[in-house]
Protein backbone atom coordinates (compact mmCIF):
# COMPACT_ATOMS: atom_id res chain seq x y z
CA UNK A 1 0.00 0.00 0.00
CA UNK A 2 3.02 2.74 0.85
CA UNK A 3 4.09 2.64 -3.33
CA UNK A 4 0.36 2.23 -4.22
CA UNK A 5 -1.12 4.97 -2.57
CA UNK A 6 1.30 7.93 -3.81
CA UNK A 7 1.02 6.23 -7.22
CA UNK A 8 -2.99 6.52 -7.16
CA UNK A 9 -2.40 10.15 -5.81
CA UNK A 10 0.07 10.75 -9.05
CA UNK A 11 -2.59 9.11 -11.41
CA UNK A 12 -5.40 11.14 -9.99
CA UNK A 13 -3.32 14.49 -10.97
CA UNK A 14 -2.81 13.44 -14.14
CA UNK A 15 -6.01 12.33 -14.34
CA UNK A 16 -7.37 16.12 -13.17
CA UNK A 17 -5.47 17.75 -15.95
CA UNK A 18 -6.09 15.12 -18.58
CA UNK A 19 -9.88 15.95 -18.01
CA UNK A 20 -9.26 19.84 -17.89
CA UNK A 21 -7.33 19.26 -21.27
CA UNK A 22 -10.15 17.66 -22.43
CA UNK A 23 -13.59 19.98 -21.37
CA UNK A 24 -11.44 22.29 -22.96
CA UNK A 25 -11.57 20.63 -26.40
CA UNK A 26 -15.24 19.74 -25.68
CA UNK A 27 -16.60 23.31 -25.12
CA UNK A 28 -13.83 24.76 -27.10
CA UNK A 29 -12.80 27.46 -24.00
CA UNK A 30 -10.05 26.81 -21.30
CA UNK A 31 -12.79 29.35 -19.32
CA UNK A 32 -15.66 26.42 -20.06
CA UNK A 33 -13.11 23.34 -19.52
CA UNK A 34 -11.96 24.49 -15.82
CA UNK A 35 -15.73 25.71 -14.93
CA UNK A 36 -16.88 21.50 -15.42
CA UNK A 37 -13.54 20.99 -13.42
CA UNK A 38 -14.21 22.78 -10.48
CA UNK A 39 -17.49 20.67 -9.21
CA UNK A 40 -15.47 17.47 -9.63
CA UNK A 41 -12.52 18.81 -7.64
CA UNK A 42 -14.56 19.77 -4.76
CA UNK A 43 -16.07 16.32 -4.87
CA UNK A 44 -12.61 14.87 -4.64
CA UNK A 45 -11.75 16.75 -1.84
CA UNK A 46 -14.80 16.01 -0.12
CA UNK A 47 -13.96 12.09 -1.02
CA UNK A 48 -10.99 13.00 1.04
CA UNK A 49 -12.63 14.35 3.64
CA UNK A 50 -14.93 11.51 4.33
CA UNK A 51 -12.36 9.20 4.49
CA UNK A 52 -9.93 11.23 7.11
CA UNK A 53 -13.22 12.02 8.94
CA UNK A 54 -14.87 8.53 9.71
CA UNK A 55 -11.16 7.09 10.16
CA UNK A 56 -11.12 4.99 7.30
CA UNK A 57 -7.17 3.88 6.40
CA UNK A 58 -6.38 4.89 2.78
CA UNK A 59 -5.58 1.69 1.45
CA UNK A 60 -5.45 1.00 -2.18
CA UNK A 61 -9.46 0.37 -2.62
CA UNK A 62 -9.88 3.84 -0.60
CA UNK A 63 -7.26 5.43 -3.05
CA UNK A 64 -9.12 4.68 -6.34
CA UNK A 65 -12.26 6.07 -4.87
CA UNK A 66 -11.72 9.55 -5.85
CA UNK A 67 -10.74 8.24 -8.99
CA UNK A 68 -13.87 6.45 -9.55
CA UNK A 69 -15.92 9.51 -8.61
CA UNK A 70 -13.76 12.03 -11.33
CA UNK A 71 -14.70 9.52 -13.72
CA UNK A 72 -18.47 9.03 -13.29
CA UNK A 73 -18.89 12.95 -11.45
CA UNK A 74 -17.55 14.98 -14.80
CA UNK A 75 -20.30 13.40 -16.91
CA UNK A 76 -22.54 15.45 -14.89
CA UNK A 77 -20.72 18.74 -15.51
CA UNK A 78 -20.30 17.64 -19.54
CA UNK A 79 -24.23 17.26 -19.83
CA UNK A 80 -24.97 21.07 -17.57
CA UNK A 81 -22.53 22.64 -20.02
CA UNK A 82 -23.42 20.95 -22.99
CA UNK A 83 -27.05 22.17 -22.76
CA UNK A 84 -26.07 25.57 -21.29
CA UNK A 85 -24.06 26.46 -24.19
CA UNK A 86 -26.43 25.03 -26.97
CA UNK A 87 -29.24 27.21 -25.40
CA UNK A 88 -27.03 30.12 -25.23
CA UNK A 89 -26.28 29.87 -28.68
CA UNK A 90 -29.86 29.91 -30.26
CA UNK A 91 -29.88 33.35 -28.14
CA UNK A 92 -31.68 32.25 -25.13
CA UNK A 93 -30.95 34.76 -22.03
CA UNK A 94 -28.54 33.52 -18.76
CA UNK A 95 -31.62 33.11 -16.61
CA UNK A 96 -33.80 31.05 -19.14
CA UNK A 97 -30.99 28.85 -20.26
CA UNK A 98 -30.28 28.20 -16.59
CA UNK A 99 -33.88 27.21 -15.86
CA UNK A 100 -34.29 25.59 -19.00
CA UNK A 101 -30.32 23.36 -18.00
CA UNK A 102 -32.18 22.86 -14.88
CA UNK A 103 -35.13 21.28 -15.77
CA UNK A 104 -33.74 19.60 -18.51
CA UNK A 105 -30.38 18.03 -18.13
CA UNK A 106 -30.82 18.60 -14.20
CA UNK A 107 -33.46 16.08 -13.66
CA UNK A 108 -31.15 13.10 -15.72
CA UNK A 109 -28.13 14.24 -13.52
CA UNK A 110 -30.23 13.46 -10.61
CA UNK A 111 -31.45 10.29 -12.01
CA UNK A 112 -28.30 8.91 -13.19
CA UNK A 113 -26.92 9.84 -9.67
CA UNK A 114 -29.21 8.25 -7.65
CA UNK A 115 -29.22 5.03 -10.33
CA UNK A 116 -25.22 5.08 -9.92
CA UNK A 117 -25.22 5.74 -5.84
CA UNK A 118 -28.12 2.81 -5.82
CA UNK A 119 -25.82 0.38 -7.90
CA UNK A 120 -22.48 1.17 -5.52
CA UNK A 121 -24.87 0.47 -2.57
CA UNK A 122 -24.84 -3.53 -3.52
CA UNK A 123 -21.68 -3.24 -2.11
CA UNK A 124 -22.72 -2.74 1.47
CA UNK A 125 -23.84 -6.47 1.10
CA UNK A 126 -20.05 -7.51 1.25
CA UNK A 127 -18.40 -9.12 4.06
CA UNK A 128 -15.06 -7.40 3.34
CA UNK A 129 -15.10 -3.80 4.60
CA UNK A 130 -12.87 -2.18 2.01
CA UNK A 131 -15.64 -2.90 -0.24
CA UNK A 132 -18.35 -1.98 2.48
CA UNK A 133 -16.52 1.61 2.62
CA UNK A 134 -16.02 1.83 -1.39
CA UNK A 135 -19.83 1.08 -1.54
CA UNK A 136 -20.99 3.72 0.51
CA UNK A 137 -18.19 6.35 -0.06
CA UNK A 138 -19.03 5.97 -3.81
CA UNK A 139 -22.94 6.42 -3.20
CA UNK A 140 -22.69 8.97 -0.78
CA UNK A 141 -20.17 11.00 -3.52
CA UNK A 142 -22.09 10.09 -6.79
CA UNK A 143 -24.94 12.52 -4.90
CA UNK A 144 -22.88 15.47 -3.76
CA UNK A 145 -21.26 15.20 -6.96
CA UNK A 146 -24.60 15.68 -9.00
CA UNK A 147 -25.75 18.02 -5.86
CA UNK A 148 -22.24 20.41 -6.52
CA UNK A 149 -22.75 20.51 -10.17
CA UNK A 150 -26.17 21.69 -9.99
CA UNK A 151 -25.78 24.34 -7.34
CA UNK A 152 -22.26 25.20 -8.60
CA UNK A 153 -21.93 25.72 -11.88
CA UNK A 154 -25.53 27.66 -12.07
CA UNK A 155 -23.17 30.12 -9.62
CA UNK A 156 -20.12 30.18 -11.63
CA UNK A 157 -21.00 30.24 -14.81
CA UNK A 158 -23.65 33.85 -13.49
CA UNK A 159 -20.00 35.26 -11.72
CA UNK A 160 -17.48 34.16 -15.13
CA UNK A 161 -19.69 34.27 -18.25
CA UNK A 162 -22.73 36.38 -17.49
CA UNK A 163 -21.61 39.49 -16.10
CA UNK A 164 -18.73 39.62 -18.21
CA UNK A 165 -21.85 39.11 -21.26
CA UNK A 166 -23.79 42.10 -19.38
CA UNK A 167 -20.62 44.29 -19.64
CA UNK A 168 -20.05 44.24 -23.07
CA UNK A 169 -23.89 44.33 -24.12
CA UNK A 170 -23.53 47.64 -21.40
CA UNK A 171 -20.67 49.00 -23.57
CA UNK A 172 -22.33 48.72 -26.68
CA UNK A 173 -25.67 50.51 -25.59
CA UNK A 174 -23.52 53.28 -24.26
CA UNK A 175 -24.02 56.44 -26.00
CA UNK A 176 -21.92 57.80 -28.07
CA UNK A 177 -20.97 61.16 -27.72
CA UNK A 178 -20.50 62.91 -31.19
CA UNK A 179 -18.94 66.03 -31.92
CA UNK A 180 -20.96 69.15 -32.28
CA UNK A 181 -21.12 72.20 -34.11
CA UNK A 182 -21.62 75.17 -31.74
CA UNK A 183 -20.58 78.24 -33.77
CA UNK A 184 -22.56 77.68 -37.00
CA UNK A 185 -25.66 75.63 -35.89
Amino acid sequence: DDLIIPGQLKSLGIAFVVVLLLLSLIFRSFKYGLIGLLPMVLTVMLVFLLIGTFGIYLDSVMAIIASIVLGIGVDYSVHFLSRYKQLRNKGIDFKEAIIETLDTSGRAIVFNSFAVAIGFLVLLLSSFWPVIHMGWIVSANMILSALLTLILLPAILRTWIARKEKAVVVEESEPKIEEVNLVNP
